[in-house]
């Protein structure tokens, strides 16, 4: 939710999640000591295990049949509270393994697709529209065999997979079931099932707080759907905010930020783990509710916006990764952690093989690590600056041949004052003593800004990073760079604009931030597993001078990766596949100038030269797989 504001309606304000999480160091026990009377650091008891709880549905509804109207207002605006970063890890962490490097395994035989000419969009079109209800959008969807389907933060969206024809309904009209007061919408596509999975924060900073959770009841998303009223708390006591999905074959995991009620104090995450195949039935739900500070660290410390990942492969793990401003000695750590035991039985606990024994957390590689603080944005024609979040991890995290593929935003230089916001990526092997298999970034020097970033990965290896970008010579643009399989460890180019934007920004409602984000999402296409989706935020039009007359757009691309091949550049199939005519072709489409063409995806003046010959010789030379 993080600041959502929507027009005409007095804000609730608090201090903005990044800068506090940048000035806070906690002493002492943190949230176990406030949640248990813990007597100090490292001496809380954590919490009880999970409880094991049956649900029956809270209703099942139609989409097409809902009832349309306005744009609506879904959500009272709140201003996000802050969380505090969990204490530093004292003591030396144990000796690093050696890390592993290198380019991305390609996903073995089989992974085939269309060779582009580009990595251009191949389809585009707008989402949806800023109808002036609220601010942000949370720009959030999915994509099915069919269907293209976006969930914002006042409205959902169905479409077909060129943008055409659909059905729009209000978020709360979509939840309704659950209740009408909803925010934080996710939406996944689950090509195992061929089912499509929602969450939303309900009723925030309310004793009467939930998350909902949906779940279609077959492949047509305009279709009937399952809802599921997951309480808050209990007591009463807390509310639930910024919700996160994952799922495998087992489970599907939902985890969310819990607030006081009536004073915001922070208090830790919670997680259900679900059991999937009731969830997929039709009758009872079953699921393990783990309580607040079910995480809780040695030192009493607490994650935050814990990120479930989201596995289409029969027979995956499922994990849950974080970026929630573990340090230690000024080295910034993520965090990683897994589900176990059975469908109806699971477990939590970190991940092995932590420098620090019992964290789960692993150091970020040095050329990545970042500041926890961010300024905000510039963009063309207006001196006044646009949000750029924080450093969490806000979209997805897929799982693909035993890979975590996680993204997020930074501020830069890591030491010292930030003058640029970066978009971060890593791949991590999760069962590796060092998981860090490659790590990189995409930012362009001082005062430019990659923001609300998400990523996808595909069966060949390649990596697609979609953000929005914003800097004095351009209006806040819709965006993407790729990182393709067999391209040196942590490369990161193929820049390419999304929808730009057309106007300068500044939309409030009086608050006191330039709102943008909260998130984005980018997908791989389930029909081909090669080609990618994302949602991005833009500027659009202005419709007058005033403060509130600025528009944001959502805008969906299709691109089209290349083959799984490098080399293979004119894509034949003949034998040898590699031969004098992938020479000609590379040399005719770097004369055109194609992003193709950009072998070792540089971003220095000039990007085609001399190295992208011999990047071209080398992948020539280590042939297809």
């Amino acid at each position: 939710m993080r600041s959502t504001r929507f027009r005409g309606v007095p804000a609730v304000r608090a201090a903005g999640w990044g800068g506090a999480l940048a000035a806070a160091v906690l002493p002492g026990a943190a949230l176990g000591q406030a949640m248990r009377g813990g007597s100090g650091e490292g001496s809380q008891p954590r919490p009880a295990g999970p409880v094991q709880r049956e649900l029956q549905p809270a209703g099942e509804r139609v989409l097409a049949d809902m009832p349309r109207g306005g744009p609506g207002r879904s959500v009272r605006p709140l201003a996000r509270p802050p969380i505090p970063l969990p204490p530093p890890i004292d003591g030396d962490p144990r000796p690093d393994p050696v890390p592993t490097s290198g380019e991305g395994t390609p996903r073995g035989p089989g992974c085939t697709g269309v060779l582009s000419s580009m990595l251009a969009p191949a389809a585009s079109f707008e989402a949806l529209p800023d109808t002036n209800s609220g601010i942000p959008p949370d720009s959030m969807g999915a994509v099915g065999p069919a269907h293209v389907v976006t969930h914002i933060n006042y409205r959902v969206n169905v479409q077909s997979r060129t943008g055409t024809g659909g059905v729009t309904v209000n978020l709360g009209t979509f939840w309704s079931a659950v209740s009408g007061n909803a925010f934080d919408p996710r939406v996944v596509y689950d090509a195992l099932t061929d089912r499509w999975i929602a969450v939303a924060g309900t009723d925030p900073q309310n004793v009467n707080s939930a998350v909902g959770l949906a779940v279609s009841t077959t492949g047509n998303p305009g279709g009937s759907w399952r809802f599921f009223r997951l309480d808050a708390d209990a007591g009463n006591a807390f509310w639930a905010d910024f919700p996160c999905v994952g799922f495998n074959d087992s489970w599907i995991v939902v985890t969310a930020n819990m607030y006081g009620v009536g004073t915001n104090a922070w208090g830790g995450s919670k997680m259900w783990v679900v059991n999937k195949a009731s969830a997929l039935g039709t009758g009872t739900m079953t699921l393990a509710e783990f309580p607040r500070g079910f995480d809780m660290a040695p030192n009493g410390g607490v994650g935050n916006s814990l990120q479930p990942s989201q596995c289409v492969e029969p027979g995956g793990g499922l994990f849950l990764v974080e970026n929630s401003g573990w340090s230690s000695g000024g080295t910034i750590y993520l965090r990683l952690s897994r589900i176990t035991g059975t469908a109806g039985a699971p477990a939590w606990s970190v991940v092995p093989n932590s420098p620090f024994p019992g964290y789960g957390l692993f150091p970020i590689p040095a050329p990545q690590q970042f500041n926890y603080t961010q300024i905000e944005a510039s963009q063309l024609g207006d001196p006044r600056r646009i949000a750029t979040g924080d450093p969490r991890i806000s979209g997805s995290v897929p799982l693909r041949g035993g890979m975590l593929y996680c993204a997020h935003s930074g501020g830069l230089p890591a030491t010292g004052t930030p003058n640029r916001t970066a978009a971060f990526w890593h791949q991590l092997n999760p069962a590796s003593a060092a998981p860090f298999v490659q790590s990189g970034r995409y930012e362009e020097g001082p005062d430019t800004h990659f923001t609300y970033p998400s990523i996808a990965a595909n069966c060949a290896g390649d990596v697609c990073i979609g953000f929005t970008r914003s800097d004095p010579t351009r209006y806040a643009t819709a965006a993407y760079a790729m990182h393709l399989a067999g391209s040196p460890a942590g490369s990161t180019g193929f820049l390419q604009t999304l929808r730009a934007g057309l106007s300068t920004y500044y939309k409030t409602f009086g608050g006191a931030s330039n709102r943008w984000g909260d998130y984005s999402a980018t997908v791989v296409d389930p029909a081909d597993d090669r080609s990618f989706w994302t949602i991005q935020e833009y500027a659009a039009m202005r419709v007058g001078p005033g403060d509130n007359d600025s528009r944001w757009g959502t805008w969906w691309g299709k691109i089209e990766a290349p083959s799984a091949c490098y080399a293979n550049c004119d894509g034949s199939t003949q034998t040898p596949v590699l031969n004098v005519a992938d020479f000609g072709c590379f040399l005719t489409r770097y004369a055109a100038g194609e992003a193709y063409a950009n072998c070792d995806g540089s971003t220095q003046a000039p990007v085609l030269n001399v190295a992208d010959f011999g990047c071209f010789l080398t992948r020539y030379a280590a042939g297809c797989p």
